[in-house]
């Protein structure tokens, strides 16, 4: 694994850390034991690292938002976070170890800024980057479905899986 990450390139990397999530979940089903991460409420996860099966084992509905400090941006899980629309911050120097608990936070994905105890002018901001992104992705899904006809007429099938 030291191989990968010397190498100068995020995405060879990002290898690495997929190799490590692979023998971390072949070892932990041969010790049958399970990190689950259990939510009973709306809430940020804040987390040294997150896997794509602890996050797919999460109820979606409460997870605001993901914030880590280790990952990359082309991670398997921040892929997956995107296209269930959870916004996701990695390599962040969050004090994971603080107790935050309960304490009002928010997370601003476009500055990979994460803030404890915002202020009104910042929950704004962000609440209105929250209703931006409602709207276009509101505007995309009445996109789904509909025929894909070129200019000259013909019907083709268009399929994708692109998220940003």
């Amino acid at each position: 694994l030291d191989i990968f990450m010397q190498i100068d390139d995020d995405f060879m990397k990002q290898r690495s850390s997929d190799i490590q999530v692979v023998s971390d979940m072949i070892l932990n089903s041969l010790l049958h034991k399970e990190e689950k991460i259990e939510l009973d409420r709306p809430s940020i996860i804040l987390a040294d690292d997150i896997t794509t099966e602890q996050l797919i084992s999460i109820d979606r509905k409460n997870i605001l938002a993901i914030v880590t400090n280790k990952g990359t941006e082309n991670s398997h899980v921040s892929i997956l976070a995107g296209s269930m629309n959870i916004p996701m911050i990695v390599k962040t120097a969050v004090n994971i170890l603080e107790d935050l608990n309960g304490n009002m936070a928010a997370v601003d994905c476009d500055n990979e800024s994460f803030y404890i105890l915002p202020d009104e002018t910042t929950i704004g901001v962000i609440n209105k980057k929250i209703e931006v992104k409602k709207r276009e992705n509101e505007g995309l899904s009445n996109l789904i479905g509909l025929k894909t006809i070129t200019k000259s007429g013909k019907s083709i099938k268009l399929l994708a899986n692109a998220n940003s």
